[in-house]
C-alpha cells in the first residue's frame, strides 16, 4: 500500500512544473525573525492545469501570507480530465543580511524560499548619454538549472543577487536576497567573475541587485 501512494505521488508531481518568482514581500517591516516560517496551500487547479485559487492555511506569519499565495500561483499542471486540488507547503527560510546560504532542502512539495531582511535598493539613473549606470565587461551569466531545482520541479527560476564590490569593480561578496533555495548556491557561483565596465577614475557602487535568470533546459 505505502508503495502504492509513494508511486501516485511521483506520478502527480511529474505532471507539476514551476518557474520559480523571485519572492515579493510587500511590508519588509513584516518579515519575521530569523527562522524557518511554513506556509500550507491548497492549489485549486482547473483541468488545463492552470491555478483558478489558492488557499493558506491558517499558521503562516501574516506578513508573508500574500507572498505565500503568489508563489503558489506560478505552479503549473499538465492537463487532467478534470479540475483537482493540490496540498503544497511554502517555507520561508529569513536569514540575516551576512547569514551563509543554507543547504538546499526544497522537495516536489515543499519549496524553501530565502528572505533577507536588506532594505530595498534604488534604482540607479542611467547616464546622461542614455545608456545604464553601470554594464558588466562580458556576458551576464546564465547558469545551468541545479539538479536539486530539477528534483524539487522546477524547470526555470529567477534569484535576485545582491553584489558588493571592490575598487576595481569585481565582485567582492555576493548573497542570495530572495529564490528558492535551490537555485541560491549556483546563483552566487554564477556571479564570482562578473566585474564591472567603470571609466577611469570611476568608483563602483557600494552594491547592486542583480537578477540570476535560469532558463529552461532546451527540449531534445
Amino acid at each position: 500500500m505505502l508503495l502504492l501512494a509513494a508511486s501516485a505521488l511521483a506520478a502527480t508531481m511529474a505532471t507539476a512544473s514551476l518557474d520559480a518568482p523571485v519572492p515579493t514581500v510587500a511590508d519588509l517591516d513584516l518579515l519575521p525573525e530569523s527562522g524557518a516560517w511554513p506556509c500550507a496551500l491548497t492549489l485549486e487547479v482547473d483541468g488545463m492545469g492552470a491555478i483558478t485559487d489558492v488557499k493558506v492555511a491558517p499558521g503562516c506569519p501574516s506578513g508573508l501570507v500574500e507572498t505565500a499565495r503568489t508563489l503558489g500561483q506560478a505552479w503549473k499542471w499538465e492537463p487532467s480530465a478534470a479540475p483537482h486540488a493540490e496540498e503544497m507547503e511554502v517555507v520561508f527560510k529569513a536569514l540575516n543580511a551576512d547569514e551563509p546560504e543554507p543547504k538546499a532542502e526544497s522537495t516536489p512539495r515543499r519549496l524553501v524560499y530565502l528572505l533577507r531582511p536588506m532594505d530595498l535598493l534604488a534604482a540607479l539613473p542611467p547616464k546622461a548619454d542614455g545608456t545604464p549606470a553601470y554594464t558588466f565587461t562580458g556576458k551576464l551569466p546564465s547558469p545551468k538549472l541545479p539538479k536539486a531545482a530539477v528534483t524539487a520541479g522546477v524547470t526555470a527560476g529567477t534569484c535576485l543577487v545582491r553584489l558588493g564590490f571592490a575598487a576595481d569593480g569585481t565582485v567582492a561578496k555576493a548573497r542570495a536576497l530572495r529564490c528558492v533555495d535551490a537555485l541560491a548556491e549556483a546563483s552566487l557561483a554564477a556571479t564570482k567573475k562578473l566585474k564591472l565596465d567603470l571609466a577611469k577614475g570611476e568608483a563602483p557602487p557600494v552594491e547592486l541587485d542583480l537578477p540570476v535568470r535560469f532558463e529552461p533546459a532546451p527540449v531534445r
